[in-house]
């Protein structure tokens, strides 16, 4: 058995983190030499899942995914079909260090606020130790040297913000330009790598649906139902006084 290094969290690693209750663990990979974002980190998830908008802005041809006849069974009891399986050579960086495992995901074709979903096999086979404390994840890259990598809040806070329907009152300042091509501009991942990569806007789930979501027919009212500026819902200005009244109540 692969002798691997002591891995642990101390105070150090709290640096730079905002106070997070419940933030999700979304990094960054680079897949097929395409740098992905908005990747979620989900022990909780038996499978490594690759969403079809993702694939399809990766110019991986889905004639190339092997046949998978199982079905993913979600909390709720509902069945999702699954495409096929594509095996990805998936690098882990924090440079210099670097890690690069193959990851089997099941390709899906369904909506979500991530371009990819991490789960047990994965961590597993990079020989993960999450903290969802101190938002990072450890990993040996060799018998001495142990890689790191930090969630990204503003990735995470962002998605939060989508699912709400909201926008992020905080957007993130240090985004790169990117091309028609999706080439970002900026420093190279690594060396190892070419300089094709897939930034957040280029690679964004959420805009195969945009037309798809259902859209009001008729003026709303904001009614807020808290401090931030996203806690709020609105109803419809047609509705009698009295029960306007009565829902605000309620609220």
């Amino acid at each position: 058995m692969a002798r691997h290094p002591a891995i642990c969290f101390t105070d150090e690693d709290l640096g730079g983190i905002n106070p997070h209750p419940d933030d999700p663990m979304v990094i960054s990979v680079v897949a097929m030499n395409f740098f992905v974002k908005k990747v979620l980190v989900d022990q909780g998830s038996s499978a490594d899942l690759l969403y079809l908008s993702t694939l399809r802005r990766m110019d991986i041809l889905e004639r190339k995914l092997r046949p998978f006849n199982e079905s993913l069974i979600t909390f709720s009891g509902e069945q999702v079909e699954v495409m096929g399986y594509i095996d990805l050579p998936t690098s882990f960086m924090m440079t210099p260090l670097v890690r690069t495992i193959t990851i089997q995901f099941l390709v899906v074709d369904c909506r979500a606020l991530y371009n990819a979903l991490l789960g047990r096999p994965s961590l597993n086979a990079l020989g993960a130790v999450v903290s969802t404390f101190h938002l990072s994840i450890k990993f040996p890259v060799s018998n001495t040297e142990v890689g790191v990598i930090r969630s990204d809040q503003k990735e995470a806070q962002q998605c939060y913000h989508k699912s709400l329907g909201t926008r992020n009152p905080e957007p993130a300042k240090d985004e790169r330009k990117t091309d028609a091509l999706g080439s970002s501009q900026g420093t190279d991942i690594d060396s190892q790598h070419p300089r094709h990569h897939l930034h957040m806007v280029e690679l964004d789930p959420q805009i195969e649906f945009l037309d798809r979501r259902p859209q009001p027919i008729e003026e709303l009212h904001p009614v807020s139902l808290g401090p931030r500026p996203e806690q709020v819902v609105r109803i419809s200005f047609t509705l009698p006084n009295e029960l306007k009244e009565q829902l605000i109540g309620l609220l």
